[in-house]
């Protein structure tokens, strides 16, 4: 699926979930502009610039935008800490944990059938996840560390927590780089070589 496209509808969901429960426009657009804007951020550095490093240096070349990574992913979380301003929508995150049997019945119930027909999966889903959210850090922690990165991992570990990072979250931050960086640079090493195969490819029918 295209990356913009898993974007557009990141944002949609998280801007319709700050909605309906903050019933508030303009905290809602600031946590939507929030995850946009870095987004676009983290694409540019993770889409455009990882890949051309990599290609250009080889693996070693990980190391070294790990390392990049971890300066820029620190100056951001240290800035979101000392700001005070929740425009991930880590608070709301934590009210849906806690009111989600309330939200599911909503598609459970729903007076329109097919609504609750096309809806009964995704809400399966949804449950699943807060479930597993709830149960203790350790999902929360593996999943955003691959989906996101280390920054959002750690400050939703927080659970809406401002000020000085402890032990504990640096060691979160850390692990959370180190992870979704190796990994990450995994995946770039298999995509580079398969297009590496396909240039070779059409290069030897032209």
């Amino acid at each position: 699926m295209n990356h913009y496209l898993i974007i557009t509808l990141t944002l949609l969901v998280i801007g319709t979930a700050v909605y309906l429960l903050s019933g508030n426009i303009k905290k809602t657009l600031m946590v939507v502009g929030g995850w946009g804007i870095y987004d676009s951020i983290d694409s540019v550095y993770n889409l455009i610039l990882w890949p051309i490093v990599q290609n250009s240096y080889g693996v070693i070349s990980i190391l070294y935008l790990t390392f990049g990574a971890i300066i820029i992913n620190f100056l951001i979380l240290r800035w979101y800490q000392h700001q005070g301003t929740d425009w991930l929508g880590v608070k709301y995150l934590e009210e849906i944990k806690e009111r989600e049997l309330e939200f599911a019945n909503k598609f459970y119930f729903h007076k329109n059938k097919i609504v609750r027909i096309i809806m009964y999966i995704p809400v399966k889903i949804f449950q699943l996840v807060i479930w597993l959210l709830k149960k203790n850090d350790i999902f929360a922690f593996f999943f955003l560390s691959l989906f996101n990165d280390s920054f959002v991992t750690t400050v939703f570990l927080r659970h809406g927590k401002f000020g000085k990072l402890d032990k504990r979250d640096y060691l979160i931050f850390i692990s959370s780089t180190l992870l979704g960086c190796f990994l990450w640079g995994f995946f770039v090493e298999i995509g580079l070589f398969i297009l590496h195969i396909i240039i070779n490819f059409v290069g030897s029918l032209v």
